[in-house]
């Protein structure tokens, strides 16, 4: 049987696109800053690595907004969190960014 179509984006996005309305759930791993790629001023961005829940297969959040930066700030690497997004341009986007707990196993 072919793979559905949710499973090829899965198995083959490397970056995370959340449209409005949208939400992802998955366990935090880590953050880099460096130079966003296609700003040619070189303005920086932070890149969320996140793991799914059901695999050990990783994707990344790139977000160079200072809110998300700081409300990431007060998360952990292990932690899951869920990701919620509102609004569809640079003046009305919002996301909400809450913890739901840590991986089944996995203790502070």
């Amino acid at each position: 049987m072919p793979k559905d179509l949710k499973t090829f984006v899965k198995d083959n996005q490397k970056f995370l696109k959340i449209k409005s309305g949208e939400t992802f759930v998955g366990v935090y791993v880590n953050y880099v800053v460096g130079p966003n790629r296609f700003d040619p001023d070189g303005k920086e961005t932070v890149s969320y690595k996140f793991k799914y829940l059901d695999s050990e297969k990783t994707i990344i959040w790139n977000n160079a907004s200072t809110k998300v930066a700081d409300t990431m700030a007060q998360f952990s690497p292990g932690e899951t969190l869920q990701i919620s997004r509102t609004g569809s341009g640079p003046s009305d986007t919002k996301y909400e960014i809450v913890a739901l707990g840590e991986p089944a196993g996995k203790k502070k």
